[in-house]
């Protein structure tokens, strides 16, 4: 949680995205010419009004159907494309637009495509046509029983008045989730600081930052600005009063917003006979119970306990040394972990964040994962330079396969901060995989990096998200509903963390000066001073993922849980001073993941054993395609349990990401 998307809080679509028709994120093209180029509110309504008149009629031609199943997966599959088609283009502009206006218009549209979606699946008459479905493989079964479960988490099957009531409260939800995410995508708040304040921080930081009319720094809250701040201001105080800033971004309003999702969201699991609302999301999720998610968080408490008493130890003992005093009575603050973890790593490890941004410009950066990714999958990837989308940093790259020729699907890339824009690091899927309609995916990746240059921590942001992209254009299903990263959300971002290691290794990580004239080479001992830098910490790492996962479930647990009170009592329980943080006012994830936060840490198990396939060849090519076809080219087709299993050839195991979390588990 230290990067343009801090480790952990990397994300597959934008938090606050709902689940849509047939309960997933099913995005194909629209018919209509592509949203993505305009700069008009006017026609996105217009588009949003002519697509909502044109799905009614759709609805009715698919609840008349009478001809074979086939005929019926298809207009189904039809449907889907049509509705969340607009939503993939209407999403994306709500988080990346530049002008408000088109923002706005954006998210009003998105508003009324989550109704109709709702309304949508509480038709009796559809839901009797998907019972109806007579499946021909496993794949199109699964399908089937996804889109019966969907509806009756609708409540397709409850009494009318208890079914209306079902569909206010995903309105609702679905408005509060947008609501909290535009207060802090567009929260403009900044801090004053003295040229003393700022010592620490390195020259190039200051190339962009802005002076008052005394002459003191005002810096927001982009990660170019946040990063630096939190690792390498020298001001203690200074430091602290950064933090608690950015941690109060949203508002208490968003703190109330919340307080009515985690009502709305009990009332809604209680209306489908839940007992609460995280046992009504993890049923439908690799881990299937809260308790079975209990039992697996409880595991890594008692894992990290031991390493985490050692590394607040080493906290505390480089904070006594910092500020010469003795060490007796040395209390940290949560401001304090990574300012000082980031000196030990430069004593102990020579490794210096700030300083690798010369290692890894973010064009070379973009080529290096370009060229992994074709050497590791066969694949090539061409900038299409015609085409003008929502900014100026918004480019197009097609991917195609390089031994047959095949278009397979496209990436927007959009890489820099700017005001209104999602301020994390993420993947929005547009259009997924549909091998019966001839569908290719779109994806678009944002992330908000430093143009100068990339840390390390941010070129393993850079190719998780690539991950995720890849994830999707890979992808050959059948149905839009089954494409790409429409897997369970404790499994989504198993290949996105996997690929992070290409970042870490040699026989990958040399490879970035090959597209970079005068950059220097990451040489043998900087990569194995590296990657003992990168292991130290884990234990405050994890703790702090663990805190995240925990509350999150315990939130969506817990009747009238008090989201401020709950924090602060975990918050009492960590080796630090609770400095009275309003963390769950921007915690973008309480929406968007609300209930499955812990799936970060549970993919990471399949991620690290998935890696283990490649041995101490990381650019394997042979392995490389395998692991295309046996898990990326399969979308949702299969569990992700089975995807796992088929690549693996046995039982995913635990052993790596113990090792991980504990910083015992070095690369070779």
């Amino acid at each position: 949680m230290k990067t343009s998307s801090p480790r952990g809080m990397r994300a597959i679509c934008a938090e606050g995205t709902y689940t849509l028709a047939f309960g997933f994120f099913a995005l194909v093209t629209p018919a209509h010419a592509s949203l993505l180029k305009t700069n008009s509110p006017a026609t996105i309504k217009q588009v949003c009004a002519q697509t909502l008149k044109s799905l009614e009629s759709d609805t009715r031609r698919a609840e008349a159907l009478t001809g074979s199943s086939d005929a019926k997966f298809l207009a189904l599959n039809g449907l889907a494309q049509k509705l969340i088609g607009l939503d993939g283009e209407v999403s994306i502009l709500a988080s990346a637009h530049p002008d408000k206006r088109v923002r706005d218009a954006s998210e009003a549209c998105s508003l009324k495509l989550s109704a109709d979606q709702t309304a949508r699946q509480q038709r009796p008459k559809l839901y009797a046509q998907i019972k109806s479905l007579a499946p021909i493989d496993a794949g199109e079964e699964k399908l089937k029983n996804e889109w019966i479960a969907a509806f009756e988490d609708t409540g397709v099957h409850l009494p009318p008045p208890q079914r209306a009531r079902v569909k206010a409260i995903s309105d609702e939800l679905t408005a509060l989730s947008l609501e909290y995410d535009r207060r802090i995508r567009e929260d403009k708040s900044t801090l004053t600081f003295s040229p003393v304040e700022m010592k620490g921080l390195p020259e190039s930081f200051f190339k962009n930052v802005k002076k008052d009319a005394s002459g003191n720094f005002v810096v927001g809250f982009t990660y170019p600005e946040s990063d630096p701040i939190l690792s390498l201001m020298d001001d203690g105080a200074a430091r602290e009063r950064y933090s608690l800033a950015s941690h109060a971004r949203g508002g208490e309003r968003n703190i109330e917003v919340l307080k009515q999702c985690l009502k709305l969201r009990k009332e809604l699991a209680t209306l489908l006979g839940h007992a609460n609302y995280s046992t009504y999301v993890v049923r439908r999720r690799m881990a299937q119970t809260p308790q079975a998610v209990e039992k697996f968080l409880g595991e890594v408490k008692a894992a990290l306990v031991a390493p985490l008493a050692q590394e607040v130890e080493q906290i505390r003992q480089e904070k006594a040394l910092h500020l010469g005093v003795p060490l007796q009575g040395v209390t940290l603050r949560r401001s304090d972990r990574v300012f000082y973890q980031e000196r030990i790593r430069k004593a102990r490890f020579a490794v210096d964040q700030e300083s690798l941004r010369k290692y890894f410009p973010p064009e070379a950066a973009l080529k290096w994962s370009f060229d992994i990714s074709s050497a590791l999958y066969g694949i090539g990837f061409t900038e299409d330079t015609k085409e003008k989308f929502w900014h100026k940093d918004a480019r197009l790259f097609k991917v195609h396969d390089l031994e047959t020729k095949e278009f397979l699907g496209s990436i927007h890339i959009d890489l820099y901060p700017r005001d209104g824009k999602y301020n994390h690091a993420a993947v929005w899927p547009i259009a997924y995989s549909s091998t019966r309609i001839g569908q290719k995916p779109r994806v678009a990746l944002l992330t908000n990096f430093n143009r100068d240059g990339l840390t390390l921590d941010e070129l393993e942001t850079l190719v998780h998200e690539f991950g995720h992209a890849l994830h999707g254009v890979l992808a050959q299903s059948k149905y839009v509903e089954q494409g790409g990263t429409t897997v369970e959300r404790d499994f989504v971002e198993a290949p996105s963390q996997m690929f992070e290691e290409w970042a870490r290794r040699k026989e990958s990580l040399q490879r970035v000066v090959n597209f970079c004239k005068g950059c220097p080479m990451v040489d043998d001992g900087m990569i194995d001073r590296l990657q003992k830098a990168r292991s130290y910490g884990q234990a405050v790492r994890y703790t702090q993922q663990h805190q995240f996962a925990a509350y999150d479930l315990a939130l969506n647990t817990q009747d009238n849980a008090d989201p401020i009170a709950l924090w602060e009592s975990m918050e009492r329980a960590l080796p630090w001073e609770y400095n009275g943080n309003q963390f769950p006012r921007q915690f973008g994830h309480l929406m968007g993941y609300a209930s499955a936060y812990y799936g970060y840490m549970w993919s990471e198990v399949m991620a690290l054993d998935m890696l283990s396939a490649f041995g101490k060849n990381l650019m394997d090519p042979v392995v490389g395609r395998r692991y295309r076809e046996k898990v990326l080219a399969r979308g949702s087709e299969v569990p992700s349990a089975q995807l796992v299993r088929d690549f693996l050839g046995r039982e995913p195991t635990t052993e790596a990401f113990f090792k991980e979390i504990t910083g015992k588990r070095l690369t070779p």
